[in-house]
């Protein structure tokens, strides 16, 4: 059994982490589960919960930070690359980093306690993790021109654009390769209701929701690796993997 799971990685020590882990059965994933993470220790017994065969780990965290002053090259190829669509990316480096070590943490922990290694860094193993940008992967999934901000602006217009965004990923991803199951669990983590979800209860969907894209990805390069998704940087450097334009194809039958 093929596991991929999300995770959309706390900033903060006081903020929650989204998970959300999928499952393949011929061909197809479905949502198992979603939560919140308070904790490190809470992440890794989740990600080991669910790491008992292969299984692809997608983090949207800066996971190598080689550069003291500045922009990593991943980050800055990201920009260039998505720009034009309005996707930005937050500077990574030693020095602002210095007072925020949990995405390393999480990482050496990840290789040390489970056995994962980064996508790329050397023979194939059926354990992976990489970092993944969700605003790129939900443009290029969802076919959009421009990004979805569902997380700026105010509060009424954030919540409204975190449900359009949920409306357009419940439409597409049953329809994309690897396709997600519309199922129950999908609802969940799409279609709660937006409306009444006000201060940490809309932040909290929205954390969710990012790592349902998070593991999507973290499928997609299960199905496809580097045939449909594109990666910047290098293993070990700092490198972003998420799915390419043409990715957002129409599924087959499930094999």
């Amino acid at each position: 059994m093929v596991r991929a799971l999300g995770i959309d990685l706390a900033w903060g020590a006081r903020a929650a982490t989204g998970l959300c882990a999928l499952e393949a059965t011929r061909g197809r994933w479905r949502v198992v589960d979603s939560r919140l993470a308070q904790c490190d220790d809470q992440i890794v017994a989740w990600v080991s919960e669910y790491a008992h065969g292969p299984c692809v780990v997608a983090i949207d965290a800066p996971l190598f930070i080689p550069n003291r002053t500045g922009s990593r090259a991943c980050d800055l190829a990201v920009m260039r690359a998505y720009g034009t669509y309005g996707i930005g990316v937050h500077a990574c480096n030693q020095e602002l980093f210095a007072s925020r070590p949990h995405s390393r943490r999480i990482r050496c922990r990840l290789e040390a306690e489970l056995g994962f290694h980064e996508a790329l860094s050397g023979p194939p193993t059926h354990r992976v993790y990489f970092e993944t940008y969700p605003h790129p992967a939900i443009v290029n999934l969802l076919q959009l021109d421009e990004r979805i901000p569902y997380k700026k602006g105010p509060v009424a217009c954030r919540r409204k654009n975190l449900a359009k965004l949920a409306g357009l990923l419940l439409a597409r991803l049953p329809a994309l390769d690897p396709p997600v199951c519309d199922n129950a669990a999908l609802h969940a983590v799409l279609a709660p209701p937006f409306e009444q979800l006000k201060g940490r209860a809309r932040k909290n969907a929205e954390d969710v929701i990012d790592a349902l894209v998070c593991a999507y990805i973290a499928a997609s390069w299960h199905a496809h690796e580097l045939g449909r998704n594109e990666k910047h940087g290098e293993p070990g450097q700092g490198m972003m993997i998420f799915p390419a334009r043409h990715a957002a194809v129409q599924a087959g039958p499930a094999p």
